[in-house]
């Protein structure tokens, strides 16, 4: 496997596990904030 392969390859499970995380945090604060979080930005 090539370098620029490899790199790539993080960078996408980065990606994913950036928008998962951020995903379950925005879950979180909503469930613990009683619904008074942020405007949920993917409506």
């Amino acid at each position: 496997m090539h370098f620029s392969n490899l790199a790539e390859f993080f960078s996408n499970i980065l990606d994913t596990a950036g928008s998962i995380l951020r995903h379950v945090t925005e879950r979180r604060t909503e469930n613990s904030d009683g619904g008074h979080a942020a405007p949920d930005t993917t409506a």
